[in-house]
């Protein structure tokens, strides 16, 4: 059937419950595009007054427009000046993607940003070509990133990915839990003196002072550091 036309006779619990499991993560670029507000907000009376709880109007002064964003599952899309420079005012973020041209500017203005953002949960960052190595290895400068968040006494309290310019490249992205692996892949590549292990310590220059494994910890490695 292309219609259920009954829906309107169901117990008002079973239609808002329906409504909420209609609700879809959106990727909101800010700064672009005015952003359409979620169709269902626009299927009748009913879904608009009962869903509008789970969005804010944000209103973008460059150009001047708004949109409605769901902050607990809609992706926001930024560049890093827009980050930096905002023409907006979002209030706190829990997805958010940048992206950028310049590896080196990023890393002067960006990462305490982000660090100081409390409510982050997923962090999604996406570099141009222009802002990596031409060549297989395009993670290498935003490896150090990850290790300066994760291999840490205290990590982020954000999952990272930062993927990859280049469509269909062997690494799409490296993660929390893959970066190390990518680094000492590449090395082996490259037939330096590697161990076969799979833990992280075959890569002794990522060693920080003070650095411990906690007791009981899931850690691959329960050497100390």
């Amino acid at each position: 059937m292309a219609s259920f036309h009954p829906f309107k006779r169901l117990p008002l619990e079973l239609r808002q419950r329906i409504w909420d499991l209609g609700i879809e993560p959106r990727r909101i670029h800010l700064g672009e595009l005015p952003s359409p507000a979620h169709p269902l907000l626009h299927v009748c009376a009913e879904s608009r007054s009962y869903l509008q709880h789970h969005y804010v109007k944000v209103t973008i002064n460059k150009p001047p427009h708004y949109a409605w964003i769901n902050l607990d599952v809609d992706i926001i899309c930024l560049s890093d000046h827009q980050l930096v420079y905002p023409t907006f005012d979002i209030g706190p973020m829990k997805r958010l993607s940048v992206s950028t041209k310049d590896a080196e500017w990023f890393w002067w203005h960006i990462p305490d940003l982000l660090v100081d953002m409390q409510s982050l949960e997923d962090l999604e960052i996406r570099p141009s070509p222009a802002s990596v190595a031409p060549d297989a290895d395009w993670w290498r400068e935003w490896d150090s990133l990850m290790e300066m968040w994760y291999y840490a006494d205290s990590p982020v309290q954000f999952h990272t990915r930062i993927v990859s310019p280049y469509s269909g490249h062997q690494v799409p992205e490296i993660r929390p839990d893959n970066y190390l692996k990518v680094e000492r892949d590449a090395r082996r590549r490259q037939l330096l003196d590697v161990s076969d292990s799979e833990d992280d310590v075959d890569a002794p220059h990522r060693f920080r002072a003070g650095w411990r494994h906690a007791p009981g910890c899931k850690c691959p490695s329960q050497r100390s550091a």
